[in-house]
This record gives C-alpha cells, sequence and structure tokens, in this order.
C-alpha cells in the first residue's frame, strides 16, 4: 500500500496568519460527541484563545511557546499542538521541572489516521531542536499521555516515560474522578555537528 505524503502547511499563534485558524479550531471543540470526541473533551472552556494567550504569551515572554495549527490543502485545520510554559497548573503543582509542556494535540476526528499528528510533532520537536542549536542550551519538555498511538510518536521522537502522576483536578468540563496520566520527558541537546 502506498504512503500518503503527507502535506501540511504550518501555522503558529499569535501570529495574524494564525486567526482565521482560531475560529475553526474553537468551532471543532465547541461541537464535541460524547465518546467520539472523549479526550477532546477534558479541555473545555479553557481551550480558548483568550485563555492561551493568557498562558503563554503575557505568562512568558518565550516566543516558542503557543498553539501550532496543521492545515491541509482545503484550508482546514486538520491538527492542533500546543507548547506551554504550564498545562492547566500541573507542572507547578506537581513540581515537574523543565522548560514547558507540550498540550492539546489533537487530530479532527474526520483526519485521524492519515498521520497528519506525527507530523504536527515532529515540525513542533524540529522547532524546539533548532532553537538548542542556535542558543547552546538545553531544554526539557514534558507531556502527559496514556494513548498508545501517540506513546508510539513521542517515544520515537526522544521521549521518555518518568513517572505516574495522579492529576486530582484536570480542569475537565463537568466532575469526575481523578485522572491517573504517564509523564514522558524529553531533553533537547545542542546537536554536536553545526547546524
Amino acid at each position: 500500500m502506498p504512503i500518503e505524503t503527507i502535506q501540511l502547511q504550518f501555522y503558529h499563534y499569535p501570529s495574524p496568519d494564525a486567526e482565521p485558524y482560531w475560529i475553526q479550531l474553537e468551532d471543532w471543540l465547541a461541537h464535541l460527541e460524547l465518546g467520539r470526541d472523549q479526550r477532546e473533551q477534558s479541555y473545555g472552556p479553557r481551550s480558548s484563545r483568550a485563555w492561551f494567550y493568557y498562558q503563554n504569551f503575557l505568562l512568558s515572554k518565550d516566543d516558542i511557546l503557543g498553539t501550532y495549527f496543521g492545515i491541509d490543502s482545503n484550508n482546514k485545520v486538520v491538527v492542533t499542538g500546543t507548547l506551554v510554559d504550564d498545562d492547566r497548573g500541573v507542572r507547578k503543582k506537581y513540581n515537574i521541572a523543565g522548560n514547558g509542556m507540550w498540550g492539546l494535540v489533537l487530530t479532527h476526528h474526520e483526519h485521524r489516521q492519515r498521520g497528519y499528528g506525527k507530523a504536527l510533532c515532529a515540525y513542533i520537536d524540529k522547532l524546539v531542536q533548532k532553537r538548542v542549536d542556535k542558543t547552546k542550551v538545553s531544554e526539557t519538555y514534558s507531556l502527559f499521555t496514556g494513548y498508545p498511538p501517540a506513546v508510539k510518536i513521542y517515544t520515537q521522537l526522544g521521549f521518555s516515560l518518568m513517572r505516574q502522576i495522579v492529576i486530582d483536578d484536570p480542569g475537565r468540563t463537568g466532575a469526575g474522578p481523578p485522572l491517573t496520566r504517564d509523564l514522558y520527558a524529553k531533553t533537547y541537546a545542542p546537536s554536536l555537528v553545526p547546524v
């Protein structure tokens, strides 16, 4: 079976070019279906432009943080992911060291199983590595997952399982029991080969 070539354009918010894609993302998150979009349910009302802007740009002046959009040839958001200083306060609360966290890596239900999530993760991974190579300063990023396809992608990118954490207030819509999540981390070191 031939492998489909992944052709996505990537945009980073708060670039003005990314503004139309926020509208698509907000519409996507506002119309989740129970069951089909179970993982996305945990983001709830905090998955808003204002919240991400506050978390990423008012609390931190780091220009690599923010929301990344993968846009297909039809100009539609098919995948999104973020780099944040702290994912809903859990990095601080659970004493997770490092420079930030990956979070909200989601592929739209109509576009799953096509490699879009992997493509976006590889794109973000390369951005972080490029910055580390430029600054010559190592950086560590963490993420939570227990979803087997995501675990495969992250471990291929060099993330390692660190520990399990029980999150007692995951910021979900509605009440629910605490969540047990696997914490993965990756330290990006400057490349030995000049870039």
